[in-house]
């Protein structure tokens, strides 16, 4: 890809960044290989995003563990001058993605149920929720 396209990248993240957007798993991964697709700014750019994504709690180390050992796969292979192409590179993508949306689905699954449990116990009051015994005159509202 073409230096138009890295700033074209850079664009889209910034305004991600700007309107506060969270980023979650399938986002570090998205810019990750989005980094990787671009000739010159790849390894280097990838390994920054990877550098973050570590940072970040929820995001499952499993997930983390197998970024990290990609990425070490394609810094040996950029020192022997032999990183894939960029189709092997979307092709690689396509399963990363799976998992981060597998990984995603399954921690937002987790963050229900506890909030249902939450819910149940008394833990946590839903607004506009009404007593069975208080009597409520709907005129006066």
């Amino acid at each position: 890809m073409k230096q138009k396209k890295f700033r074209e990248l850079e664009v889209e993240l910034e305004k991600l960044r700007s309107n506060t957007v969270p980023l979650d798993e399938v986002t570090y991964v998205s810019m990750l290989f989005g980094y990787l697709q671009l000739t010159g700014h790849g390894v280097a750019a990838a390994e920054s995003v990877a550098n973050r994504m570590n940072e970040v709690d929820f995001i499952h180390p499993s997930l983390k563990r197998l970024i990290n050992g990609f990425i070490t796969s394609l810094k040996t292979l950029e020192k022997f001058d032999a990183l894939p192409n960029t189709t092997a590179i979307l092709k690689a993508y396509i399963p990363f993605n799976e998992i981060a949306t597998d990984i995603r689905k399954m921690r937002i699954l987790a963050f229900r149920v506890s909030m249902d449990e939450r819910i149940k116990s008394g833990a946590i009051l839903l607004p506009n929720t009404v007593d069975d015994e208080e009597d409520i005159d709907i005129r006066s509202l």
